[in-house]
């Protein structure tokens, strides 16, 4: 069974790409929403699709040991991820850039390998069917069905799915700068967070930090997010223990070649 696994900082368009890969590649199986790379699917589908953004913080783990699994990374400006607003709680803000930060720093451990795949959002909302035959040039055991740019007209995502996306529309580039209504968020984390500006020159999402200038005057928005700044660090260990059993079962289960 091969496996396209899709991670990602929260609100990166992870859902988005589940739902183009689940259209536009031939597939036996995939997960409704969202379902972590630990559990298993049912049966034994030549490919399986699945999604589960926070798997990016260990996946390296087992990816250089498991053959079969291929992953996809996908990358977005990390100020539209933390100015995006999540329909499960619409008061707040959905995450600090520590959560996109940490996805970046884990995604750079696999940038070389060849079952790893970075997309940005930007590309794939810019030019869909351009990734599409990025991604199947990559991968040849990809077929390719319908186009990723006529995902809304076939797709049939999960509730939670429709959710995270806003709703289910043609693709489009309107969310690209959309940061640049929330300035006051913005400026609150660049403050609180001052590697930001060297982290979007370094992605290649600002040739310089002359974009900051946006923000003179501007007021903070300092309130906390959905997910929170500091991670409590009992709960941290707590979860390191339990995903070394994690990893160790899937190994186990997937012997290496």
């Amino acid at each position: 069974m091969k496996r396209v696994h899709i991670v990602g900082s929260v609100r990166s368009g992870t859902s988005l790409m589940l739902s183009c890969m689940v259209n536009g590649f031939q597939h036996d199986a995939s997960c409704e929403h969202e379902m972590t790379v630990f559990r298993e699917p049912e049966g034994v589908p030549r490919l399986f699709i699945s999604k589960h953004p926070s798997d990016i913080k260990r996946i390296h783990l087992i990816l250089r040991h498991d053959p079969n699994l291929f992953v996809i990374y996908m990358e977005r400006d990390p100020r539209a991820v933390i100015a995006s607003i999540h329909p499960i709680d619409p008061a707040r803000y959905f995450a600090d850039f520590r959560i996109w930060k940490e996805s970046h720093k884990s995604a750079k451990k696999l940038a070389d390998e060849s079952r790893f795949k970075l997309v940005r959002y930007e590309n794939l909302v810019e030019s869909p069917d351009d990734v599409q035959r990025e991604l199947a040039a990559h991968w040849p055991f990809l077929e390719m069905t319908d186009p990723f740019s006529t995902f809304d007209q076939k797709a049939t995502p999960s509730f939670k799915a429709v959710e995270a996306m806003k709703g289910v529309r043609p693709i489009s580039t309107d969310r690209i700068d959309g940061w640049k209504e929330h300035l006051p968020r913005i400026k609150a984390q660049a403050g609180r967070y001052p590697e930001m500006a060297d982290l979007l020159v370094a992605c290649g999402y600002e040739a310089d930090d002359e974009w900051m200038k946006s923000l003179d005057g501007v007021e903070k928005d300092d309130r906390a997010s959905f997910y929170e700044d500091k991670e409590n660090w009992l709960q941290a260990a707590e979860r390191a223990v339990r995903y070394t059993f994690k990893v160790a079962a899937y190994k186990r289960r997937h012997p290496a070649a």
